[in-house]
């Protein structure tokens, strides 16, 4: 008796591909528009809102990126954006 993963699913698989893309639209969005006086987990500011695209959540995960992995947090989109190409590809 053979089992099936989910990854031979095809539309599992075409939700993987869409989450992937999804995620790197995001990531792309929130590390563009990137401001350092934004509110984060270590800058506090006033109660403006944020000039991060995604909202303080962006603002977050933008500061978090950029100090933990500098430039190289631009990595994670382009892996992102290939998992995602290559799960929708190869139906």
């Amino acid at each position: 008796m053979k089992f099936l993963s989910f990854a031979q699913l095809p539309r599992v698989r075409e939700l993987i591909g869409i989450l992937c893309l999804v995620a790197f639209l995001a990531i792309v969005l929130a590390l563009a528009t990137f401001d350092p006086a934004d509110p984060s987990w270590n800058t506090a500011s006033p109660a403006e809102p944020p000039h991060n695209a995604i909202g303080r959540v962006g603002a977050a995960v933008a500061d978090f990126g950029y100090q933990s992995f500098g430039l190289s947090i631009w990595l994670l989109p382009a892996v992102l954006l290939i998992a995602g190409w290559r799960s929708l590809k190869l139906r």
